[in-house]
């Protein structure tokens, strides 16, 4: 079994070149030398069989060859001191950082003559060799265009064989289903027989995320992003059994549905709903089909299943005392039964119950429904508790029969949700373009940049011609508050053109009016300001001097300006108002009236 999972003959092992990252020993605390793979982040000793060799190592200073030829190999044993060019052979001289420091000159307790005439050589030795100008280099600047860049892969896919699984890898829009990831596991070792697979999607439509799909029991899980419509984050069902009446697990996003459901589960004969954090404290909803029970409800369609029973649960309201509190309620529709069973108190094994029976002809509205007490049964766990009334027991029974009504009836609304989302669903993945173009990929397209640019077009001609007087219609609020749909009279026609000339002298004036009242805020401030600076003047200082400037030069200009806009308003004034007088004569609306 061994041999048969070993890989296969490597013919290019020991002529792959990898780099990594090498932490010497001697600095920050560092006792031992070890390499960081950068793939992974992980650190690793230098004696790791994964690595077969050092050709060489580099910092930002030097070049540094491996000459310890006689230790190349798998269990190679490297010595690691950079200032021995026996072990390590460095390409600029002068720049090795690694040499051990020189004791300077002067600093020398036993340094003859000699000695300091030959360090103070190598130092301007040192200091020539340090200007090195390295070659250009001799490849060409890389360019890589967005088309080549999007597809990530030469052919636009990759492909990656592991031990019992295949992992493919596709470029985003490469599949018209947005694939971009697809993992094969096997159970054999050629990768024949299929186990399950898994699927990765981008840029759908439906937001769907990713798909599980088990080959021997043709289950399939999706799960979606955030964002539908719906709220639906998972779904599960058979391949084989697409049908609304099969098995199907829908999971919701938690607290975005208004009854807070967040799991729904259908099947042949039941139908489960979830909740969680609602305020009536339910948890559970679930419906049993089956031949024997009674469909009554008027929702019901044609081909509805029978519901047999209808459990409803809830978690445990503090409020209330523990022999009030319901857990769990139970309809049997077929045997006209109802089951009460109440939460357990503090130091106790189980709770209260009570089961009701419905009376004769419950389903006839036509009839008055009798109490009789055969109709109840109960088991209290205090016996000391005060026992219900008859009237307080029927009126119990009537709200029990009615909820049950209305569990009835929001089991068919829950079948027809359940068939409308597989339907939408189903139009989803019939779709032809179902995935959504991104930015850069929508630049790439011919046909959406074509199509971005008529657009903006039209948005451009749009705000020209609202702008301009074509479409613009001056008269129709003023024919329109008259009650008219159109001038027909020489009356009409006076009482537009008045009408129009009053609501522009109206607006010139509430334009005045405005540009006053702003001036004399204005001005009302600066006399303010003038009168509190000659009443401070002599406790001011240079700095405050400088601010009474500033603000009285900034309240000066912006007076001098609603001064001018005020000037100009009452020059033109007239001016638009003749320009306005002129134009209703010409308007072909009123002009064969005022001739």
């Amino acid at each position: 079994m061994q041999l048969l999972e070993a890989p296969a003959p490597d013919e290019l092992r020991g002529w792959r070149v990898h780099s990594w990252v090498m932490v010497l020993a001697g600095l920050r605390g560092v006792t031992e030398t070890f390499f960081i793979e950068p793939t992974t982040g992980t650190a690793h000793p230098t004696d790791w069989d994964q690595y077969l060799g050092i050709e060489s190592i580099w910092n930002h200073m030097n070049y540094y060859i491996n000459v310890q030829y006689d230790t190349i190999g798998e269990n190679q044993k490297y010595k690691f001191e950079i200032g021995k060019t026996s072990q390590w052979e460095y390409i600029f001289p002068g720049q090795d950082l690694h040499d051990p420091p020189r004791t300077p000159p002067m600093m020398a307790k036993s340094a003859d003559l000699r000695s300091l005439l030959q360090s103070i050589a190598y130092q301007d030795e040192i200091l020539e060799e340090k200007n090195f100008d390295l070659p250009f280099s001799w490849s060409l600047p890389l360019k890589i265009n967005r088309y080549d860049y999007d597809r990530r892969f030469p052919t636009g896919k990759r492909v990656r064989r592991y031990k019992y699984t295949i992992v493919e890898d596709f470029c985003r829009y490469l599949n018209p289903d947005g694939m971009v990831r697809r993992i094969t596991v096997h159970y054999d070792l050629k990768c024949e027989n299929v186990w399950y697979i898994k699927e990765k999607f981008e840029d759908r439509a439906d937001l769907m995320d990713s798909k599980f799909f088990h080959k021997e029991t043709f289950t399939v899980i999706e799960t979606f992003k955030v964002g539908r419509d719906d709220f639906v984050r998972e779904h599960r069902y058979h391949a084989h059994n697409l049908g609304a009446d099969q098995w199907h697990v829908i999971v919701y996003e938690p607290g975005k549905r208004v009854d807070e459901l967040y799991k729904r589960e259908a099947g042949n004969q039941f139908l489960k709903n979830y909740y969680q954090n609602r305020s009536d404290k339910k948890k559970f909803t679930g419906f049993t089909f089956g031949p024997r029970g009674n469909i009554t409800e008027r929702l019901a369609q044609p081909n509805s299943r029978a519901i047999e029973e209808i459990v409803e649960e809830f978690d445990r309201d503090p409020d209330k005392p523990a022999a009030d509190d319901v857990a769990s309620v139970t309809f049997s529709t077929w045997s006209d039964e109802i089951s009460l069973q109440y939460h357990t108190p503090e130091n106790r094994f189980y709770g209260s119950t009570r089961d009701f029976i419905k009376p004769p002809n419950w389903w006839d509205e036509t009839q008055v429904l009798q109490w009789s007490p055969e109709l109840h049964s109960n088991f209290e766990l205090d016996q000391f508790a005060k026992p219900k009334t008859e009237l307080q027991l029927y009126q119990q029974l009537m709200s029990l029969m009615d909820i049950e009504a209305q569990l009835r009836n929001c089991c068919r609304l829950i079948e027809k949700e359940v068939g409308k989302f597989l339907q939408v669903r189903a139009k989803e993945k019939s779709k032809e373009n179902q995935l959504v173009k991104s930015f850069l990929q929508a630049d790439e397209d011919d046909t959406i940049r074509a199509r971005r640019v008529q657009e903006k077009a039209q948005r451009r001609a749009a705000v020209l011609l609202k702008k301009s007087d074509i479409l613009k219609d001056y008269l129709e609020p003023i024919i329109c508050s008259l009650g008219l749909d159109k001038v027909t009279n020489k009356k009409q026609a006076v009482r537009v053109k008045e009408d129009c000339m009053l609501a522009l002298k109206d607006r010139l004036l509430t334009q005045a009016g405005y540009i006053k009242e702003n001036f004399q805020k204005e001005r009302d401030i600066l006399v303010n300001t003038q009168q509190m600076y000659k009443s401070n003047f002599t406790t001011m200082t240079a700095q405050d001097v400088q601010d009474f400037r500033d603000f009285m030069v900034k309240h000066m200009f912006t007076a001098h300006i609603l001064e001018q806009r005020l000037a100009h308003l009452k020059t033109h004034a007239l001016v638009q108002y003749q320009e306005l007088f002129d134009r209703l004569r010409q308007d072909p609306r009123l002009e064969p009236y005022l001739i």
